[in-house]
């Protein structure tokens, strides 16, 4: 969807049509109502620090999931498989 929008802004841009910020609020608006999607009417329910402490979490995981990934038992993991998979290219 954001491809396809851009798309417009594209043509937009190219056929040189002036467009200020509210004249693009309200077409990606239009836009989104096309595609069926909902547009957040007003500042939300959650505060800035409930979001921020929430992204916070999810980056943590995110991390450590990362780290584990990179940690010496996950690359004598690989070792071990390529070698399994040379030695059956050699049989």
């Amino acid at each position: 969807m954001v491809e396809q929008y851009l798309v417009f802004a594209a043509g937009q841009a190219l056929k040189r049509i002036p467009m200020h910020m509210q004249d693009w609020i309200k077409k990606l608006d239009g836009f989104l109502q096309l595609n069926d999607h909902n547009i957040l009417t007003h500042a939300g329910k959650v505060s800035h620090d409930l979001a921020s402490e929430h992204a916070n979490k999810e980056y943590e995981k995110f991390y450590k999931e990362e780290n584990r990934l990179d940690a010496p038992d996950f690359d004598q993991e690989i070792v071990k498989v390529l070698e399994k998979s040379k030695r059956c290219s050699d049989e």
